[in-house]
């Protein structure tokens, strides 16, 4: 079976500013409501989502992935099958991180719905599997980078990916948060997130990237081919830690 690539594009969407910022209001009052997230996202969209989906489309690698749409997320949540890859691989550090947090779905489980909540700007069966793709990333973003998975680095991943997919949302939430982080002495939270957008920018992640090929190859391999910067030259200092209700602090990541 051979893929379509010539998806005709939704009508092109403006930016609601107004709709925005009432989400904004009502996630800064419930911030474990994730609907309030998505409300952010679509009126803050105008057609960034669309217009990166057109980019995989033009990825050397993504006829065969649309063609086969194999389940990312179903590969994720196969823990059984993860623990069985060789020590050192990307997938075991996966499980390590996992195991770290308590085995918690919650990332698993919020990529499920992510592809209903932006289903109004990504919709039809193709956008859908994208979306639900890309939403998977994030976790094996945590442990490519070493962020942590506590507010300061949900934040430091979210400077990370500003750097590497500049989105309106992201941003706003990445200058949304820094704006609550302690600015003195020296502005040293704001310095360690510009330092994390930057390796983001860095980074060469194909939007077509074969994840589920790559858990199989040592961590350090991965890191390299998608020119992700050593942790240790990037944040000599350590990771970031804490945030929200907690003082932020340096810490040594768990994650190697």
């Amino acid at each position: 079976m051979t893929a379509t690539l010539k998806n005709n594009a939704p009508a092109r969407r403006h930016v609601d500013w107004p709709r925005a910022l009432r989400a904004i209001k009502a996630l800064r009052a419930n911030v474990d409501d994730i609907q309030h997230a998505y409300e952010v996202m679509i009126a803050l969209d105008g057609g960034q989502m669309e217009a990166m989906y057109q980019r995989f489309l033009g990825e050397p690698g993504a006829a065969v992935l649309l063609s086969e749409q194999p389940s990312l997320l179903g590969t994720l949540a196969d823990s059984a099958a993860l623990l069985r890859l060789p020590a050192g691989s990307f997938g075991r550090a996966y499980m390590a991180m996992m195991e770290h947090s308590g085995y918690s779905a919650d990332g698993l489980l919020q990529a499920s719905r992510l592809a209903a909540g932006l289903e109004e700007i990504l919709p039809g069966p193709d956008r859908q599997w994208f979306i639900e793709r890309s939403g998977c990333i994030h976790d094996l973003l945590h442990v490519l980078t070493g962020y942590g998975q506590d507010w300061a680095g949900e934040t430091s991943l979210l400077a990370f990916d500003c750097g590497l997919e500049p989105m309106r949302a992201r941003i706003v939430g990445l200058l949304g948060t820094a704006l609550t982080a302690p600015w003195w002495p020296n502005f040293w939270v704001h310095r360690f997130l510009r330092r994390a957008w930057l390796r983001g920018q860095h980074a060469r992640i194909p939007l077509s990237y074969p994840w589920e090929e790559a858990l199989e190859r040592p961590l350090a391999t991965v890191r390299c081919e998608l020119s992700i910067e050593p942790l240790a030259l990037a944040h000599p200092q350590g990771i970031l830690a804490g945030g929200q209700t907690l003082p932020w602090r340096y810490a040594a990541s768990s994650i190697a």
